[in-house]
């Protein structure tokens, strides 16, 4: 039987992405608890780090 994969949507990332980053979680725990590998954590991890800095493009 296969297993229907989650699609999440860009907050949901987010949120995730933020709980890990906060250290009040293990990431192994924080990936079990949302049923994602510890891969796909630290793969959207990475792309919030590499886009991050376009957010201070502007010059305001």
């Amino acid at each position: 039987m296969t297993e229907i994969r989650r699609v999440y949507k860009s907050g949901e990332k987010l949120k995730i992405v933020l709980e890990g980053l906060s250290g009040t979680i293990q990431v192994s725990d924080l990936c079990r608890k949302y049923g994602i590998g510890t891969a796909r954590f630290y793969a959207w991890k990475e792309k919030l780090h590499k886009s991050a800095g376009n957010i201070f493009d502007d010059r305001g």
